[in-house]
């Protein structure tokens, strides 16, 4: 039934208060529920084939910078479990998961960190690779999600579940289409944020 034929039913034998009918009109907006596609087949469009590479821009905000800082580089999704995050420009640094530890590389050195010091950037490191693979399971075990909109016009966000993670990561805002994934807005705690723009032509490594 139409809304201008509920109010007009409504008229007689009584009038509706002005704030019910801004009521029944806001239930009547609301109860209409927006579109969701399943994870999974939202994934499926985001999932490359190793070895790839895929560039990027970030923007970084933080509170302490007098204006974002802005890279430059790529993923390199070289197989399960063997994901790299390569800054190539302003300075050159390189960020990987291998063997339960985090190798940090700069400067033409290289230090490796035990995984469990820094499990929001595993969870992040973690999400990339997830979306690039199209590891469903992955994704689930450590975010909470809610995803939107179809296969042409997508979102997903993402809040993870442990506590520990969440007092440095505070979610992920992953938007994309039917090529894959195009932007990551990530946000951290204390007014930190990053945007991280895709480029969706995947490279063979």
């Amino acid at each position: 039934m139409k809304v201008s034929a509920i109010l007009k039913a409504t008229a007689s034998p009584f009038r509706m208060h002005p704030l019910g009918v801004s009521m029944l009109l806001a239930t009547l907006i609301t109860a209409a529920p927006a579109f969701s596609t399943e994870l999974s087949v939202i994934l499926e469009t985001s999932r490359v084939s190793p070895p790839a590479s895929v560039a990027f821009q970030e923007e970084r905000h933080n509170p302490m910078f007098e204006r974002p800082l802005i890279v430059d580089g790529h993923l390199e999704y070289v197989g399960p479990g063997a994901l790299r995050k390569v800054i190539e420009s302003p300075f050159q640094e390189a960020l990987s998961i291998e063997a339960g530890e985090l190798l940090i590389t700069r400067n033409g050195e290289t230090h490796r960190l035990p995984v469990k010091r820094s499990k929001a950037l595993q969870a992040l490191l973690g999400a990339f690779e997830a979306l690039l693979s199209g590891d469903v399971v992955r994704l689930e075990s450590v975010f909470d999600y809610e995803v939107t909109g179809d296969v042409s016009n997508w979102t997903i966000d993402l809040k993870p579940k442990s506590r520990r993670i969440g007092k440095h990561l505070s979610s992920l805002h992953v938007v994309g289409n039917s090529n894959g994934v195009s932007r990551i807005l990530i946000s951290l705690r204390d007014g930190e944020w990053h945007v991280m723009s895709i480029r969706q032509e995947v490279s063979t490594l």
